[in-house]
């Protein structure tokens, strides 16, 4: 009875086992590791805020951009149209053999495209300043964007009144009677030039004919363009074309508005000043 006393106060090696288990310490996480796992998220967090912000392309436009983002849809339909026409006007001017009208809309929508570019210049600027921070990739690529956009409408601009002034230059004496079609500038280069033209005939042929073979201004002797060259168009509107304008017995074809048609100057002369039909490169 002793013994089993005994046994009874001793525990089983079971259960010494299981106390030496519950001794042991607790495996720990090296300190490494849970700095890594801290750092871990601190940038997911960071990358959500960045996705918030649009990416960071929201920063540079709200920054640097105001100007050109505060537009509403009226603004911004009003300078494609007026793009529109300048790229229209710059056309024409090309093609027709003639010195096209220039009147308040076009003088209007060269001043806009005057202002848009000054505006471009400036934000260009602003652009490029900020673009000497760490994150300069957005802000040089805007300004290219701007550069490339302000150059297209720059060129279009100079070629377009360089053909008018290619046109004065080539018939100045013609060109007096188409003084209602020119601009205040246009004028005044025309009545420079002829002067400069009229003083080098006279010193190198006219100052040695008789005096009755010394004008200018005689009909036969006026240079004018070739306005029965052929022309390729496409017509804006329902029209009705002839052959030739001298032609009256022929009856005149008609064409539905998108048609591309090719005929002589003189002879759609009147659709081009209209608007009805629109010249093509």
């Amino acid at each position: 009875q002793q013994q089993l006393q005994l046994d009874d106060d001793h525990p089983t090696l079971a259960e010494e086992d299981d106390d030496n288990a519950n001794d042991e310490p607790s495996p720990t996480v090296p300190p490494a590791l849970v700095e890594a796992e801290r750092r871990r998220l601190q940038q997911e967090v960071e990358n959500n805020n960045e996705e918030d912000d649009d990416d960071g392309y929201g920063n540079h436009f709200n920054n640097n951009n105001n100007d050109m983002m505060m537009m509403d849809d009226d603004e911004a339909s009003k300078l494609d149209v007026h793009y529109a026409h300048l790229q229209r006007m710059w056309t024409q001017e090309r093609i027709a053999p003639e010195l096209l009208p220039f009147g308040e809309a076009e003088q209007e929508t060269l001043e806009l495209q005057l202002e848009l570019l000054q505006n471009q210049d400036s934000s260009m600027d602003k652009l490029l300043d900020s673009s000497s921070s760490a994150d300069s990739a957005i802000p040089q690529l805007m300004a290219s964007i701007l550069k490339m956009d302000a150059d297209r409408v720059r060129y279009m601009w100079t070629d377009m009144l360089r053909t008018r002034l290619q046109k004065i230059e080539a018939h100045p004496v013609h060109m007096i009677s188409m003084v209602e079609n020119m601009t205040d500038d246009e004028r005044m280069h025309l009545k420079g030039y002829g002067e400069l033209l009229e003083r080098h005939f006279h010193r190198t042929v006219l100052d040695s004919l008789p005096k009755e073979r010394r004008q200018l201004n005689e009909p036969q002797m006026i240079d004018k363009p070739n306005m029965g060259e052929f022309v390729f168009m496409k017509t804006l509107e329902r029209v009705e074309i002839q052959a030739e304008e001298e032609d009256e017995d022929e009856e005149p074809r008609e064409f539905e508005p998108g048609a591309c048609v090719i005929a002589k100057y003189n002879v759609v002369r009147p659709l081009v000043l209209e608007g009805k039909v629109e010249l093509l490169l």
